[in-house]
């Protein structure tokens, strides 16, 4: 009869843990930096709480080394994990996170197929982790679209024998656990999880899960008020004055800055495929753009989203709202009051600039279009 069983934790597996959890903590610091200033659309990630559970399959390993007269099967297992967890970052969140890992079968050596048994052992596995975030849409609300991520944490995995008397002792209750996977978002909070993750040592679990996070919000745009128009002057009755005469004197006129008065296109910001994102080069279009705003406090601007003709036109007609909409609220955080911006218009793809039969084309025509008066020149 076995009594017991021990496993250990190989020390190259603990130096490799450390070194993936010094590069995730570079990573979240240059995620960081990245998110300063006005680089990054602050306003869209939403701090908050998620839940998920997942469904898969576990490879469990149980070290039999030391003991010649066993063999282990049944080593791939039916799984099963629950996760709560909060985003704390675009770029990090942390998890708890329990997990039922189904049983190890120890057989008699020689009967590793099962015909005769030993005994089995349940695998419990209790842990916390820190996902680290990659990829454009982890600054999304909810993270919405696309995204991959890595884990590393600590599991406290704890055994408990199945209908028989086998003791099973482990010495590595907290092993580091490592792992990767990548998640799709929408913007409902409802969100797909596929993911493998292990301790190194005789633990491996892979599962698809269904996310849910709490409280997104949908930002919807303000409607902004137009401009009051300036009431017209009363008429008062003409009344014919004789003038004196008097001597001409030279008058010195102030200077003036010169003021563009009619409605002109100011610029032009382009985005990505099916996308309301503003990119690098759009972001300092806008901050030339905000510059010239505060610069000419009379000048009113008015913009004009647009979208391509693929997908659905309903879909593109919210599409080039939102990317009008993402505009207006880059400008105000740069400083440009609200009253400036008299009108936000969306068109959907009723409008190209170009064929949308080519990728040329549908670039050029996924934009938002800037109209000016009354600038500064």
């Amino acid at each position: 009869m076995i009594k017991s069983i021990s496993l250990r934790v190989p020390a190259n597996q603990l130096l490799l843990s450390v070194a993936i959890a010094s590069a995730l903590t570079g990573c979240g610091s240059l995620g960081g930096i990245a998110g300063g200033g006005a680089m990054l659309d602050s306003s869209e990630f939403q701090k908050g709480v998620y839940a998920s559970a997942g469904i898969g399959a576990s490879r469990l390993t149980p070290n039999v080394d030391n003991f010649p007269s066993l063999d282990v099967n049944d080593r791939v297992e039916p799984a099963g994990q629950v996760t709560v967890g909060i985003d704390l970052s675009p770029t990090f969140s942390v998890e708890a996170h329990s997990a039922d890992l189904g049983s190890a079968g120890f057989s008699p050596s020689g009967g590793a197929d099962g015909s005769s048994s030993a005994g089995r052992y349940n695998y419990h596995m209790s842990g916390i982790s820190a996902l680290a975030y990659f990829g454009k849409n982890k600054h999304n609300a909810g993270r919405k679209g696309m995204t991959t991520y890595g884990r590393l944490g600590l599991a406290a995995i704890k055994n408990s024998a199945v209908n028989n008397t086998l003791v099973y002792e482990r010495e590595d209750e907290a092993p580091v656990l490592v792992g990767a996977g990548v998640e799709y978002a929408t913007s409902k909070g409802i969100g797909l999880r596929a993911e493998g993750m292990t301790n190194g040592s005789d633990t491996s679990y892979a599962q698809v899960g269904l996310l849910y996070r709490l409280g997104i919000r949908s930002k919807k745009k303000p409607k902004l008020a137009q401009a009051p128009a300036a009431p017209a002057k009363k008429m008062q009755p003409v009344v014919a004055i004789k003038k004196p005469t008097i001597a001409a004197v030279p008058v010195i006129a102030a200077a003036k800055v010169p003021v563009d008065q009619g409605v002109s296109m100011m610029d032009m910001v382009l985005f990505d495929t099916d996308s309301a994102d503003l990119t690098q080069s759009a972001r300092s279009t806008l901050l030339n753009v905000a510059q010239r705003m505060k610069a000419s406090p009379t000048a009113v601007l008015n913009l004009e989203g647009h979208a391509d003709a693929t997908g659905d036109a309903e879909y593109n007609m919210a599409l080039s709202n939102r990317r009008a909409s993402r505009v207006a609220d880059f400008l105000v955080r740069q400083g440009v009051g609200r009253s400036q911006l008299t009108d936000i218009n969306a068109y959907g793809e009723s409008s190209p600039s170009q064929n949308n039969s080519t990728s040329e084309g549908r670039a050029a025509n996924r934009r938002v279009e800037l109209f000016g008066e009354s600038f500064a020149r």
